[in-house]
């Protein structure tokens, strides 16, 4: 199973957020995350290709979780695993013994709400501004034909095609470091 996912920058996030509740979108209460992102150690950030397994230790309200995931072919087409960890520090040092290292942290307030198969994720994050988020999981389909229909439902929502982002937040905030 992969998880394909388009994202767009948005100006009013509450307006956005108020159409895809009169749709029957029910959005969770504002979760805040902090995300540590690990590399192999003989990677630099810039050389992530398909096929890179990148660790992304999570803290979410307080509770900890562990995700591998494994770059696909596309931009945002992962094969992603994640369990639930209860020492986030053991966790850290865990990862420096099987030679990963810390790369860069994000920090976002986040509002989930899923339908129709659909995840869609309202996020504030730290040095970026506010965006949409929409996901899908699929096993089998054509990923460009998943981010044609999700792109599709970000439009009819007045998503400007220009607001369309096609890099990771990790990337980024990388390229926010780096300037």
């Amino acid at each position: 199973m992969r998880q394909v996912e388009v994202k767009a920058k948005v100006t009013d996030l509450d307006g956005l957020k108020n159409k895809l509740v009169l749709l029957g979108y029910f959005f969770s209460p504002a979760l805040f995350q902090q995300d540590r992102l690990y590399l192999p150690n003989a990677l630099a950030y810039p050389d992530i290709r398909e096929g890179t397994i990148t660790m992304r230790i999570r803290n979410t309200n307080g509770s900890y979780s562990l995700s591998l995931k494994k770059r696909g072919e596309l931009d945002f087409d992962d094969i992603e695993r994640e369990i639930t960890i209860d020492d986030s520090e053991q966790a850290a040092e865990m990862l420096k013994y099987m030679w990963y290292y810390q790369v860069l942290e994000i920090s976002k307030v986040r509002q989930k709400a899923s339908y129709n198969g659909l995840t869609i994720c309202l996020d504030e994050v730290d040095g970026l501004g506010s965006f949409i988020n929409v996901r899908k999981t699929i096993d089998g389909d054509s990923v460009t034909d998943v981010q044609a229909q999700l792109e599709k439902f970000l439009l009819n929502f007045g998503v400007n095609p220009e607001d369309i982002v096609h890099e990771r937040y990790d990337t980024m905030i990388y390229q926010l470091g780096r300037r």
